[in-house]
Protein backbone atom coordinates (compact mmCIF):
# COMPACT_ATOMS: atom_id res chain seq x y z
CA UNK A 1 0.00 0.00 0.00
CA UNK A 2 1.51 3.40 -1.17
CA UNK A 3 0.48 6.39 0.89
CA UNK A 4 0.02 9.63 -1.49
CA UNK A 5 -1.08 12.00 1.44
CA UNK A 6 -2.25 12.51 4.78
CA UNK A 7 -3.91 14.95 6.61
CA UNK A 8 -1.72 15.48 9.81
CA UNK A 9 -3.75 17.99 11.32
CA UNK A 10 -6.76 15.58 11.59
CA UNK A 11 -6.26 13.86 14.81
CA UNK A 12 -4.65 17.10 16.35
CA UNK A 13 -8.49 19.15 15.61
CA UNK A 14 -10.39 16.43 16.15
CA UNK A 15 -10.99 12.98 18.16
CA UNK A 16 -11.66 10.25 15.33
CA UNK A 17 -14.38 8.12 16.46
CA UNK A 18 -14.76 5.24 12.79
CA UNK A 19 -12.72 4.76 9.77
CA UNK A 20 -14.25 4.07 6.38
CA UNK A 21 -12.46 3.51 3.30
CA UNK A 22 -13.82 5.13 -0.05
CA UNK A 23 -13.21 5.11 -3.52
CA UNK A 24 -12.36 8.66 -4.78
CA UNK A 25 -13.71 9.46 -8.51
CA UNK A 26 -11.11 11.07 -10.61
CA UNK A 27 -10.04 12.17 -13.94
CA UNK A 28 -7.07 11.28 -16.01
CA UNK A 29 -4.68 14.38 -15.06
CA UNK A 30 -6.33 14.01 -11.34
CA UNK A 31 -4.57 10.50 -10.92
CA UNK A 32 -1.23 11.09 -12.41
CA UNK A 33 -0.62 14.32 -9.98
CA UNK A 34 -2.03 11.79 -7.47
CA UNK A 35 0.81 9.90 -8.20
CA UNK A 36 3.71 12.21 -8.24
CA UNK A 37 2.57 13.36 -4.32
CA UNK A 38 1.18 16.55 -5.66
CA UNK A 39 -2.28 16.02 -2.99
CA UNK A 40 -2.96 18.26 -0.17
CA UNK A 41 -5.87 17.17 2.01
CA UNK A 42 -5.23 19.43 5.06
CA UNK A 43 -8.01 22.07 4.47
CA UNK A 44 -10.52 19.24 3.18
CA UNK A 45 -13.58 17.62 4.73
CA UNK A 46 -16.66 15.92 3.24
CA UNK A 47 -19.90 16.50 2.50
CA UNK A 48 -23.39 14.53 1.86
CA UNK A 49 -24.74 16.24 -1.08
CA UNK A 50 -28.62 14.40 -2.74
CA UNK A 51 -27.35 11.11 -0.68
CA UNK A 52 -23.46 11.19 -2.00
CA UNK A 53 -20.57 11.76 0.12
CA UNK A 54 -18.44 14.60 -1.60
CA UNK A 55 -14.57 15.50 -0.65
CA UNK A 56 -14.62 18.93 -0.75
CA UNK A 57 -11.19 21.53 -0.36
CA UNK A 58 -8.74 19.39 -1.30
CA UNK A 59 -6.20 20.29 -3.47
CA UNK A 60 -4.58 18.42 -6.41
CA UNK A 61 -2.04 20.55 -8.19
CA UNK A 62 -2.13 20.64 -11.86
CA UNK A 63 0.10 19.17 -13.82
CA UNK A 64 2.14 21.22 -16.06
CA UNK A 65 3.07 19.59 -18.95
CA UNK A 66 -0.83 18.82 -19.71
CA UNK A 67 -3.04 20.83 -22.42
CA UNK A 68 -6.22 19.66 -21.11
CA UNK A 69 -8.67 22.39 -17.98
CA UNK A 70 -7.32 21.30 -14.70
CA UNK A 71 -9.41 22.59 -11.41
CA UNK A 72 -7.63 22.08 -8.69
CA UNK A 73 -10.33 22.41 -6.23
CA UNK A 74 -13.21 20.99 -7.68
CA UNK A 75 -15.36 18.63 -5.50
CA UNK A 76 -14.62 15.32 -6.12
CA UNK A 77 -17.30 12.27 -5.34
CA UNK A 78 -16.21 9.58 -2.82
CA UNK A 79 -17.66 5.91 -3.61
CA UNK A 80 -19.29 4.25 -0.77
CA UNK A 81 -22.32 2.05 -0.81
CA UNK A 82 -25.59 3.27 0.03
CA UNK A 83 -25.73 2.06 3.81
CA UNK A 84 -22.57 3.08 4.69
CA UNK A 85 -23.67 7.05 2.92
CA UNK A 86 -26.94 6.78 5.48
CA UNK A 87 -24.54 5.55 8.74
CA UNK A 88 -22.34 8.62 8.07
CA UNK A 89 -25.29 11.03 7.54
CA UNK A 90 -26.82 9.66 11.26
CA UNK A 91 -23.85 9.81 13.01
CA UNK A 92 -22.54 13.62 11.90
CA UNK A 93 -25.83 15.47 12.37
CA UNK A 94 -24.90 16.23 16.01
CA UNK A 95 -23.82 19.78 15.91
CA UNK A 96 -19.50 19.90 15.81
CA UNK A 97 -19.19 16.25 14.13
CA UNK A 98 -18.33 16.26 10.27
CA UNK A 99 -16.67 13.74 8.10
CA UNK A 100 -12.35 13.90 7.46
CA UNK A 101 -10.08 12.85 5.29
CA UNK A 102 -7.33 10.85 6.91
CA UNK A 103 -4.64 9.89 4.06
CA UNK A 104 -5.09 9.02 0.20
CA UNK A 105 -3.12 5.43 -0.81
CA UNK A 106 -3.16 3.06 -3.82
CA UNK A 107 -4.87 -0.63 -2.88
CA UNK A 108 -4.64 -2.76 -5.71
CA UNK A 109 -3.75 -0.12 -8.56
CA UNK A 110 -7.12 2.44 -7.01
CA UNK A 111 -6.95 5.46 -5.49
CA UNK A 112 -8.57 5.11 -2.12
CA UNK A 113 -8.86 7.59 0.64
CA UNK A 114 -9.00 6.83 4.25
CA UNK A 115 -12.19 9.51 5.64
CA UNK A 116 -13.27 9.30 9.59
CA UNK A 117 -16.41 10.78 11.40
CA UNK A 118 -14.67 13.60 13.50
CA UNK A 119 -15.38 15.35 16.77
CA UNK A 120 -14.08 18.74 16.77
CA UNK A 121 -11.51 19.55 19.48
CA UNK A 122 -12.03 22.59 21.79
CA UNK A 123 -8.63 24.24 22.68
CA UNK A 124 -8.44 22.99 25.83
CA UNK A 125 -8.53 19.72 24.76
CA UNK A 126 -5.89 20.40 22.13
CA UNK A 127 -3.85 21.69 24.95
CA UNK A 128 -4.05 18.79 27.03
CA UNK A 129 -3.44 16.43 24.38
CA UNK A 130 0.14 18.04 23.65
CA UNK A 131 0.52 18.32 27.53
CA UNK A 132 0.05 13.97 27.42
CA UNK A 133 2.22 13.48 24.48
CA UNK A 134 5.03 15.02 26.13
CA UNK A 135 4.67 13.39 29.72
CA UNK A 136 4.58 10.66 27.34
CA UNK A 137 7.49 11.12 25.33
CA UNK A 138 9.46 12.10 28.77
CA UNK A 139 8.23 8.54 30.24
CA UNK A 140 9.64 7.00 27.38
CA UNK A 141 12.70 8.73 27.85
CA UNK A 142 13.90 8.21 30.73
CA UNK A 143 12.79 4.53 30.67
CA UNK A 144 15.82 4.72 27.88
CA UNK A 145 18.12 6.34 30.27
CA UNK A 146 17.50 3.95 33.07
CA UNK A 147 17.64 0.78 30.57
CA UNK A 148 20.95 2.26 29.42
CA UNK A 149 22.10 2.85 33.02
CA UNK A 150 22.76 6.75 32.52
CA UNK A 151 21.92 8.94 35.26
CA UNK A 152 19.06 10.43 36.01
Amino acid sequence: MKVFSTNKKAHYLYEISEKFEAGVSLEGWEVRSIREGRLNLNQAHAKIKDGELWIIGSHIAPLPQSSESQNSTRDRKLLLKKKQILDIDRKIEPKGVTVVPLKAYQSRGRIKMEIAIGKGRTKADKRSRILEELDRRDAKESVKRAMRGGDY
